[in-house]
């Protein structure tokens, strides 16, 4: 499922899932920033002549783990540990008593759109608080 070349009708047949999610580790933040250049490209921020600059993007995510109210989760491929998707959550109380918790970028790549993979991550985001100790002491 997460080899590079299968067709996308060839990953949705595939049964059992070939990835997992968890909370993602500072060793995954240049895969990250090479998946957020993709999203740059297929975004309307190119298109619209803006200026990618991946040095702050990557300094942007090293900046999360000083962080306890941001969280970065990962779904990566079973068999080679490529990276699939990211998703980072921000996690706040600004305005309510509650704690509000969004969704601040998402990004799968394209060869595992329609799969379980994004949804997972939705999922993982979801419940961030019970991911990690550090989701937890968001509450």
């Amino acid at each position: 499922m997460c080899s590079d070349g299968k067709s996308k009708a060839d990953i949705k047949a595939d049964i059992k899932p070939n990835f997992f999610v968890r909370e993602a580790m500072q060793s995954e933040i240049p895969a990250m920033v090479e998946l957020a250049a993709q999203f740059f490209q297929e975004s309307n921020f190119s298109r619209s002549g803006l200026t990618v600059d991946l040095a702050a993007y990557r300094k942007t995510i090293e900046n999360y783990w000083r962080y306890p109210s941001v969280m970065s989760i990962v779904a990566l491929c079973k068999d080679s540990g490529h990276l699939l998707g990211y998703v980072h959550i921000y996690c706040q109380r600004d305005y309510t008593v509650e704690l509000v918790g969004e969704m601040y970028q998402f990004y799968v790549r394209p060869d595992v759109r329609g799969t379980l993979v994004p949804r997972e991550l939705v999922r993982a985001a979801s419940g961030a608080s019970a991911i990690s100790p550090r989701g937890a002491a968001m509450q």
